[in-house]
């Protein structure tokens, strides 16, 4: 078995060689790497260019984010754009099998791009020459990045909350609209408080036991809807584990927990970067949903969010009716795909081609509204 196993020690070795490579793109070069091989000069140059760019504000685009994508699925690469020695862009993506790249994250992915300044923009077929894929799929990407515009297909938005004038500016502006949701859950809330239990909010719970509760409920609450698991995997779950325990300059993980009396009515597990909160995996008691403990809690978040220093809370990317009822504005998305001529693309081609008939076709019109009505049924009551 020593035999055998050193050929292969061997090839490990030649494969590594290759992540590491610098081909030009124009007058630029690009750098691929391993995410854990990023040196601290090319970190100070990633955090030089998100702090110039209020686009990047999110979570999403710091580097630790990255970071511990690396450390959770072990296939992240970064893609460093260079010209003249100095880093001018960087992009972070996973590296699959048979030429497939995926923004990094994945499918925990609420935001991604390329970390540059604001206008920049790069031959989108070039870098993924560069970085040797073949497809490049996104879903989450930021519309302003023009590099990716001219390969989007659809136009979508992740709603937010602005506290940038305080939380009970907040609440005026919604109820000025016509939102009767405020209203309605706190009303809940105070019944809840009655009939439960004392109600409060803790910002971060550091108790293993609370994460675990989130990861099973949202399991739970995965399953009973038919919608993708996200905990499913393993690498999703030791990535969210990692961030929940993540403190570092300008990037932490947060597990919020809405108590009534000693249960856990309500709890949440999402990023902070400076005065963006990003809401990430929101989850409740299911015995409580008459309380519409998850909608609550966002409520009090939003407010002790914005007595700690917090102007944004985005909602994500998602067509839960509930984030409409809060939501103040929005960031503009894009999905789409970028490829270049190869197999790989034309058999990604002929199935994205098939899911659109099986989205668009009548005979799957019956299934499809039973889908939406079960998905809209558990929003609201999260909610």
């Amino acid at each position: 078995s020593h035999e055998r196993g050193a050929p292969l020690a061997v090839a490990g070795g030649l494969l590594r060689a290759r992540l590491i490579h610098v081909l030009r793109i124009s007058r630029m070069n690009v750098e691929v790497r391993p995410a854990a091989e990023l040196s601290s000069a090319h970190l100070q140059q990633w955090h030089a260019l998100r702090n110039a760019n209020p686009e990047l504000a999110s979570p999403y685009f710091h580097p630790e984010l990255t970071a511990a994508c690396g450390r959770a699925y072990g296939d992240v690469e970064v893609a460093v754009i260079s010209e003249s020695g100095d880093a001018i862009g960087f992009f972070p993506f996973h590296r699959r099998r048979f030429g497939f790249g995926r923004p990094v994250g994945d499918r925990l992915s609420d935001y991604h791009g390329i970390i540059a300044e604001s206008g920049a923009r790069f031959d989108a077929r070039k870098l993924l020459r560069a970085c040797k894929l073949k497809v490049l799929p996104f879903d989450h990407l930021l519309a302003s990045q023009s590099t990716f515009q001219p390969h989007a297909q659809v136009e979508t938005e992740s709603p937010i909350i602005d506290l940038r004038r305080g939380f009970e500016a907040y609440l005026a502006e919604r109820k000025q609209s016509g939102s009767k949701r405020i209203t309605q859950l706190q009303r809940k809330a105070r019944k809840m408080d009655r009939e439960v239990g004392p109600l409060r909010l803790q910002m971060h719970d550091a108790d293993p036991a609370v994460l675990d509760a989130i990861i099973r409920w949202k399991s739970e609450q995965c399953r009973r809807t038919g919608v993708y698991d996200f905990f499913a995997d393993e690498a999703p779950v030791r990535l969210v584990r990692d961030i929940a325990s993540t403190r570092v300059d300008g990037f932490e993980g947060l597990v919020s927990v809405l108590y009534a009396g000693d249960t856990i009515a309500a709890a949440h597990m999402g990023m902070r970067s400076g005065e963006i909160l990003h809401w990430w995996f929101p989850t409740y008691e299911h015995a409580l949903s008459k309380y519409s403990p998850g909608g609550v809690l966002l409520l009090k978040l939003a407010e002790q969010a914005a007595a700690a220093g917090v102007t944004t809370l985005d909602l994500g990317k998602g067509e839960d009716p509930y984030k409409d009822s809060f939501k103040t504005g929005a960031v503009a998305l894009i999905e789409g795909v970028v490829d270049v001529p190869s197999a790989p693309a034309l058999i990604r081609r002929s199935r994205i081609g098939a899911e659109r008939w099986l989205r668009s076709s009548t005979f799957m019109e019956p299934v499809r509204r039973a889908v939406r009505a079960v998905r809209n049924t558990a929003a609201r009551r999260a909610s």
